[in-house]
This record gives structure tokens, sequence and C-alpha cells, in this order.
């Protein structure tokens, strides 16, 4: 993370996040190749730095030839779906009630 930050400004690029309503439609981008160990061939690490979060949003991906803007796009719709999942989980927890039950208290 120390690297992140400590990458120029002048290294990130603005994207255009297509059909997306939210306020930051212009996010700023970190957009590099890098290897690791623990993986056979050339990955790419997407850094998105933009306000709208605590901290920066890394992607990691194999996928080096699709736009940047379409992955980060992908990843916002598989969030929409990750949260939709826990929250259903979240519905069925042991201490959650099923459903809306009347109570009359004297």
């Amino acid at each position: 993370m120390d690297g992140i930050r400590r990458t120029p400004p002048s290294a990130r690029r603005r994207i255009e996040l297509e059909g997306v309503s939210r306020t930051y439609e212009h996010p700023r981008i970190l957009d590099r190749r890098i290897t690791s160990r623990d993986y056979d061939g050339p990955l790419r690490q997407v850094t998105g730095t933009d306000p709208g979060r605590d901290g920066p949003t890394l992607i990691l991906t194999n996928q080096l030839a699709r736009p940047a803007a379409k992955l980060i796009g992908r990843y916002a719709q598989r969030m929409i779906v990750e949260n939709m999942i826990e929250d259903g989980i979240g519905y069925f927890h042991m201490d959650a009630l099923s459903s809306a039950v009347a109570l009359k208290v004297d």
C-alpha cells in the first residue's frame, strides 16, 4: 500500500465508467502489470484512488487486454450481487426473526 501512496499523481489517469449512476463517474486509476511468485504469468493491478472510499480499491486480474473501465464496471456488478447474498444470509441468522411477529403488550 505504501508503494501505491508514493506513486506520483501524474502516473494515474482518469477513466469514464459507463452506465453508472454514482457520484464518482470519472475515477483516477493506476493500471500496471505486476508479477507474483505464487502465480505463473503476468498479472494486472488496477488501483482506484479517488474519494468515496476510505482507502484505495485494488483489482487483481489476469485479464490483460480488457479496458480498465470494463473491469471496474464488472467488479461493481459483482459487489452488488455479493452484498445481496450477504443480506440474505443475515436474514436467516439464528437470532433474526423470519417474519414480523405481532405482540400484545399489557
